[in-house]
């Protein structure tokens, strides 16, 4: 003799989700988002990037003279020691130079940084890092300068734009 369900007993047994099903489902959600959140950004490639790096108080690898409009710089701080640097976006007013920029941090320190038109910056990138940022210029005299403070080997010392680390360029 064969055992038989009850009607209600049957119902039961259909109406149930397959536990199985649900959860193989929810975990291809999950790996679906994570694989999501973990793919990188990539770089407009109708945006131009220029590469930057710190490296002696100087910058290097930025063009005297580029197009107006959008631009990424990928700016990397390749010091031979630990140390920090930043890159801040300055409007040169006409007449000026970058020679203006070293003789005003030379004689006002951290408070000359407020004296220049800032389009943007790229803060605190300590030795061996690289941040990018994103700056959209209109024709002009511009320059790249660092306000960061401070010796190789550490303690205090004058802001880095005193001692010349100002890049002086064109967009145009």
């Amino acid at each position: 003799m064969g055992t038989s369900l009850s009607p209600s007993s049957s119902r039961r047994h259909e109406r149930q989700p397959n536990v199985r099903l649900i959860r193989w489902a929810g975990l291809a959600a999950a790996l679906a988002i994570l694989a999501a959140a973990c793919t990188p950004a990539r770089a407009d490639p109708a945006v131009r990037t220029y590469s930057v790096f710190a490296q002696r108080f100087r910058f290097h690898g930025m063009p005297s003279r580029i197009p107006s409009g959008q631009f990424q710089v990928a700016y990397s701080n390749r010091e031979a020691f630990p140390f920090r640097h930043e890159m801040v976006m300055i409007s040169i007013p006409g007449g000026e130079n970058e020679a203006n920029v070293w003789d005003d941090a030379l004689a006002k320190g951290p408070d000359s940084e407020s004296d220049w038109l800032h389009w943007g910056e790229i803060p605190e990138v300590d030795t061996g890092a690289t941040k990018v940022g994103v700056f959209e210029l209109p024709p002009g005299t511009y320059a790249l300068a660092c306000w960061e403070a401070g010796r190789p080997g550490g303690g205090t010392g004058p802001v880095h734009a005193s001692l010349h680390m100002v890049y002086q360029f064109t967009v145009g």
